[in-house]
C-alpha cells in the first residue's frame, strides 16, 4: 500500500538506526562479550533490552513525516511474571486513501551470541530451556511468530515455524533461514508478513494495554503509518 510513496525503506533505516544504537549499548555493557546461554542473563536484562528496542525505534519514528506518509508509534510494556507468554508483539496500521490494513506479528527475544565461522561469515546461536515450549505457545495463537536472537553483530530473526519443526531449545543461523531485524520490518511494513486477526480492523492505542494483556506479552509496538493525502 505504501509503495508508491517511496517511504518504507527510509523507515526502514530508522529501525536499522535504533538496533544499531541498541547493539553498542550492548557491548558497552559485556565488554563486547555475550554468551550463548540465556539463563546466564538476569531477566531483568532482557526486558531491558526489549524496552531499550521499542523505546528507540519510538524515538526515531514517531511524529516523522517521509514522503507524504507520517509515522505514530506507540508502546506498552507489562511485566512478564511467568515467562509463557510471547515477549513482543509487533503491530502495524497502514492507511491509504481512507482503506486501512492491519497487521500483527508474535516474537519470542533471546540473548545470543555472535561468533566468525572463518572466511568472513558468522553464526549467531541462542539456548534456552523454555523455548521449544515458548514457540509452541506462540504458534497456538500465530504462524506469524518469531525468534528475535539480540547479540552484540545485530538482531537476527528467524521464524518460529522453522525452530518448531525440531523440538529444540536451540536457535542457529547456520539451521534456519534469518531475517535482519532491518529486513524483518522491511517486509512487516510491505505486508509480506504478518496476521491480520490478532488485531481487529478498528483498533486504536487505546486498545493497546488490552491486547497486551490477553496475549500475555511483555512488550508492545503499535506503528500508524498514513499517506498524507488519505
Amino acid at each position: 500500500m505504501l509503495k508508491r510513496f517511496g517511504a518504507t525503506s527510509e523507515a526502514v533505516r530508522e529501525v536499522e538506526n535504533a538496533v544499531e544504537d541498541l547493539t553498542s549499548d550492548l557491548i558497552r555493557m559485556h565488554d563486547g562479550v555475550l554468551t550463548a546461554r540465556e539463563e546466564e542473563f538476569t531477566s531483568q536484562l532482557k526486558s531491558e533490552i526489549n524496552l531499550h528496542l521499542v523505546n528507540r525505534i519510538k524515538e526515531r519514528l514517531n511524529g516523522k513525516k517521509i514522503k507524504d506518509v507520517e509515522f505514530k508509534v506507540h508502546t506498552y510494556t507489562k511485566k512478564q511474571e511467568h515467562g509463557i507468554g510471547a515477549d513482543f508483539l509487533g503491530i502495524i496500521e497502514i492507511e491509504v486513501d481512507k482503506k486501512k490494513t492491519i497487521k500483527s506479528f508474535l516474537a519470542q527475544a533471546k540473548v545470543g551470541e555472535y561468533v566468525s565461522s572463518g572466511s568472513g561469515g558468522f553464526t549467531a546461536r541462542c539456548y534456552d530451556t523454555r523455548l521449544k515450549n515458548q514457540i509452541k505457545n506462540m504458534l497456538n495463537i500465530t504462524s506469524d511468530s518469531f525468534v528475535f536472537m539480540y547479540t552484540s553483530g545485530g538482531v537476527f530473526v528467524v521464524p518460529a515455524l522453522q525452530a518448531g519443526i525440531t523440538d529444540s531449545n536451540s536457535v542457529s543461523t547456520d539451521d534456519y533461514y534469518y531475517r535482519s531485524i532491518g529486513d524483518f520490518f522491511g517486509e512487516f511494513m510491505k505486508c509480506f508478513i504478518g496476521d491480520h486477526k490478532i488485531a481487529h480492523p478498528d483498533f486504536s492505542p487505546q486498545d493497546l494495554p488490552m491486547l497486551a494483556q490477553k496475549l500475555d506479552t511483555e512488550v508492545s509496538l503499535f506503528i500508524q503509518a498514513r499517506a498524507a493525502s488519505a
